[in-house]
């Protein structure tokens, strides 16, 4: 993690984004150690059934 960070920061990136399962306890403990924070962002998903009827 400290080398991407130093990787990114030369690149003038400014935040980091990710995404993690809420029941995987060990890698939100992981993040949580390398500073990342909860985002004011909210992901949601839905399945798409490819052979469902066009309404």
């Amino acid at each position: 993690m400290r080398q991407l960070k130093l990787n990114l920061g030369a690149l003038r990136i400014v935040s980091i984004r990710t995404e993690v399962s809420w029941e995987d306890l060990e890698l939100l403990a992981f993040f949580k150690r390398e500073g990342f924070a909860l985002s004011n962002r909210l992901c949601l998903e839905t399945r798409v059934d490819p052979t469902a009827p066009l309404e």
